[in-house]
Parts: C-alpha cells; structure tokens; sequence
C-alpha cells in the first residue's frame, strides 16, 4: 500500500479528480457568465443581495440559497461534465433491465457528455442557459439526469467540497472583480478531445480576461 508507484497513482487520481474538474467547471463558467451581459447583470444583483460589502463574505450556507448562482454551477457542471471517459460498473448479479437481463460480471457504462447533451432531456443542450434550473419542479426532474458527480455509492467523493469551491470562488470573483474577455471563444471550453477528462482543441490559449 505504500509502495511509491501505489502513492504516484493515489497522487495523481487526487490532482486530476479534486482540482482539474473543478478548475474546468469554473473556467467555462467564468466564460460564459462574461460571454452573456444578462447572465452577469443578474449574477451581481443576487450577489449583492447576500453579499454588499465585498470585504465580508458571506457565509456557504447563505450562497447556496441564492437561486441563480445554483442555476448558473447546475448549467456549468452540465457543459463541462466533469469526467468525458466513461466509468465502468460491474455487478456480481444479474440486473434485469426492462427486457435485458445483464449477466454477473459484465462492465456497464454510460457516458455523461452523451446525456448532458440530450435533446430529450436538455432542450438547446448546446446552449448555456441557467434558466432551465431556475423552476423547483424542472429543477428536481433535470438534476436525476445531471452526473458531473456521477449517481449512487460510488459518486465522487469530494462533491460537496466540490460544490463548496464552486459557490465560494463564482460568489467573491464575481462580487469583488470586474473582467472582460480578452480574445478567447467557445473553443477554449468546447471538449475537442478526451483525456478521461474533457480538454479543449489543441492549440487553444484558454480564457483570457482583461481586470478593468
């Protein structure tokens, strides 16, 4: 167990589970909160609401009230999924699905890109609209469908660590800085290729943004 190759593997699975899927999330979200002059109106205002004196932070508890900040993770956490490569699950029973019966034994995947993008479920999917998790009732029906985190026990462990990041780091960039994008586009947080996680094409300088 504690073999240097063993704690090399414990090491990286933590660096690429813990901080570059986050770091993703946050990236696209900051681009397309810029990208959309509304989105970032309305962002400031609710922000305000819990939040007037930059200097004093509220509390996590308080954040994760606010409506649209959650629409706003919700719809980022859908475009930047999280993890691209599929996640393998393997029964020691048989599983009956509908008329399928899946033996002992055999690897079940799904790929999350694949469902966040469905039309069925996601209207417009390539659109980022916060919108669509601002209704309780859609809310509840869309999130059965939202697996950033994957579903059950063995989801990540570090979804509410990484849920806290998220609402901490949107919350105090977005109240205390003012930015503009700076020559940067969608392909800089479009999944062009798949490295277990999503990665832009290559060649992309990342979003760049202009402190005013």
């Amino acid at each position: 167990e504690l073999e240097v190759n063993r704690l090399q593997q414990e090491g990286t699975s933590i660096v690429g589970a813990g901080v570059e899927t986050t770091k993703s999330t946050l990236t696209l979200a900051t681009f397309y909160i810029l990208k959309n002059p509304k989105v970032l109106q309305r962002l400031r205002k609710e922000l305000k609401q819990v939040f007037p004196d930059p200097n004093k932070p509220p509390e996590l508890s308080e954040l994760e009230q606010l409506p649209f900040l959650t629409a706003i993770i919700r719809e980022s956490l859908r475009l930047s999924n999280g993890v691209a490569q599929r996640l393998p699950r393997v029964s020691r029973t048989p599983i009956q699905y509908s008329t399928y019966t899946i033996p002992p034994g055999f690897p079940i995947s799904m790929s999350a890109y694949v469902q966040h993008r469905d039309e069925r479920i996601f209207p417009s999917s390539k659109t980022f609209n916060p919108d669509r998790w601002i209704d309780p009732t859609q809310e509840r029906h869309l999130s059965r469908y939202l697996v950033s985190f994957s579903k059950g026990t063995r989801m990540c462990l570090g979804v509410n660590l990484a849920w806290a990041e998220m609402y901490i780091g949107l919350a105090t960039v977005f109240r205390r800085v003012e930015l503009e994008l700076f020559e940067t586009e969608s392909d800089a947080v479009d999944m062009a290729r798949e490295y277990f996680v999503p990665l832009p094409k290559r060649g992309t300088k990342g979003v760049r943004v202009l402190v005013k």
